[in-house]
């Protein structure tokens, strides 16, 4: 760092408290870009410890710790920031919206401690990733290809693991650990990186983790993925070709006859699909919950311990939990304690209101990605908006039938991309 020479008289004293204010900024951002750069290589590698009842992942859950501190004494010493931010944005009122709530089901929680030690993580996780990008937007295509690379890593060292066993489809869920629960969170997470490759890496490094990624998303054999995949496609067509009506109306007319003639055979396979079965149990059981307590919910974190006693018999399958602490174990694969829906999540342990504002801030967000889109005068940055909202979009697909925004790694996606769209309109 260029030093600062003033000739030392009483004139020139104003000039020299202000650039060791900046050479003091600057070494701050330094630092604090430096832990944001380690937190994103570790992510991909972080495991998760069981000391007791308690689940902690390390040592990506220590450094987000570690950094929210850190941002929190940054943003104090640095009180301008905040008025950089854009506060009247639909979206921005959309996050706050969910985070208050969350915060006010916590209060409200019949498991308090639980509640408590859940929306710790999911608060520390919205600070670190939603604000610390707001704060530092330029940060993000900076820091996102260390994630990636690291990523990369981990789907070299799967398929490795995955060989050992012949790439045998029943392996493919166990694949991934111990690093990634089951092959539901990791496909995810390769889904939403895909689109976005093209913009962070040029176009040999991009084909290269492309061709890399989907090696790893067709081992890993998940329908969710796959389904929230082509549904963000499709459901994207429309805006891209908005002005073809003939070729949407040929598009509508084909999804419609393909639905049709595999209705039966889709029918048949979910009757018989345990997977399937017990997400619809874990689905009405939520749905009952939401009945007890509509307003507030059981509070967050709590479904996987209350919605055990508003299963019904007729709805259970063998894979079903009846008693979370003897059930749930590695050993156990498939018998998590979540609602398997972001949706249904939010509604059982928030209650009618969390699953509003949880919509909301799903359709504010695709709502801002396709505007910026449509609005952009600039064909690069119209591309990477679209790329940037099917990504999160598969998320919001695939949320459908697994929930994962608790997990760090998905949160770092999700809010990293949320916040970074909302300083794009300047470009």
């Amino acid at each position: 760092m260029r030093e600062c020479h003033f000739p030392m008289t009483k004139s020139f004293q104003p000039g020299i408290l202000f650039c060791c204010m900046i050479q003091t900024k600057q070494v701050g951002t330094t630092w604090l870009f430096r832990l944001y750069a380690a937190l994103f290589v570790m992510l991909p590698w972080s495991l998760d410890i069981a000391p007791g009842s308690w689940h902690i992942r390390l040592p990506s859950e220590a450094l987000t710790l570690f950094i929210g501190l850190s941002l929190l004494w940054f943003v104090w010493q640095q009180p301008a920031l905040l008025r950089t931010i854009r506060y009247r944005q639909i979206l921005i009122a959309a996050v706050i919206a969910w985070m208050v709530w969350l915060t006010f089901s916590m209060f409200c929680s019949t498991m308090p401690l639980v509640s408590f030690k859940y929306w710790l993580v999911d608060a520390g996780q919205w600070w670190v990733f939603f604000a610390g990008i707001l704060l530092f937007p330029g940060w993000w295509r900076r820091l996102l290809p260390f994630f990636i690379c690291s990523m990369g890593v981990v789907v070299v060292y799967t398929l490795a693991h995955h060989y050992q066993y012949d790439f045998r489809a029943d392996q493919s869920m166990l694949a991934p650990m111990p690093f990634f629960p089951d092959h539901t969170l990791y496909s995810a997470i390769l889904v939403m990186l895909l689109p976005i490759l093209p913009f962070l890496f040029k176009k040999h490094r991009a084909s290269g983790f492309a061709v890399l990624f989907f090696t790893g998303l067709l081992f890993a054999n998940c329908r969710a993925a796959w389904l929230s995949l082509m549904a963000g496609l499709f459901l994207l067509i429309p805006f891209v070709f908005h002005n073809k009506w003939k070729w949407l109306v040929l598009l509508a007319c084909l999804a419609i006859v393909a639905g049709a003639l595999m209705q039966d055979r889709i029918k048949e396979k979910i009757s018989h699909d345990v997977s399937s079965l017990e997400r619809f149990n874990r689905y009405s059981s939520a749905l009952r919950m939401a009945n007890s307590r509509p307003l507030t919910g059981f509070g967050p974190g709590t479904f996987q311990f209350r919605y055990i006693t508003f299963q019904q018999a007729d709805e259970m399958t063998r894979i079903s939990i009846t008693d979370p602490e003897k059930d749930i174990r590695p050993d156990q694969f498939g018998r998590g304690g979540g609602a398997h829906s972001e949706y249904f999540q939010a509604l059982a342990e928030n209650g009618w209101p969390g699953l509003f504002f949880w919509l909301v801030l799903v359709c504010a967000t695709v709502y801002k990605g396709v505007g910026m889109y449509l609005s952009g005068q600039n064909n690069e940055h119209r591309w990477l908006m679209l790329a940037v909202t099917f990504s999160l979009l598969t998320l919001f697909l695939h949320t459908l039938f697994n929930n994962f925004l608790h997990d760090g790694r998905v949160a770092m996606l999700f809010w990293g991309q949320v916040a970074w769209l909302m300083n794009r309109d300047e470009e």
